[in-house]
């Protein structure tokens, strides 16, 4: 996954082949994820393959404490998904 502005130039990468490694955002060791109409999302697992892509639940509670994420590099991390 290539994320090419995260924030004012910065970028973030990563890449996991083996699909046993998911981004989490360190506060609070949640899954980070994606959403096409709504940006980052902080979600919780377990997390669950369908063909081929991982899905998780969004953390609703979550998502109202951290409301506007400032993904900053080391806010995040790669970590075995469970």
């Amino acid at each position: 996954m290539t994320i090419p502005d995260l924030l004012d130039d910065i970028s973030l990468q990563m890449a996991d082949f083996k699909d046993d490694y998911a981004l989490v955002f360190k506060k609070t060791g949640s899954y980070l994820g994606l959403t096409l109409s709504r940006g980052v999302r902080l979600g919780k697992g377990p997390a669950r393959m369908v063909n081929g892509i991982w899905y998780i639940d969004e953390d609703l509670y979550l998502q109202k404490v951290y409301s506007d994420i400032e993904l900053e590099p080391e806010l995040v991390d790669l970590r075995l998904i469970k």
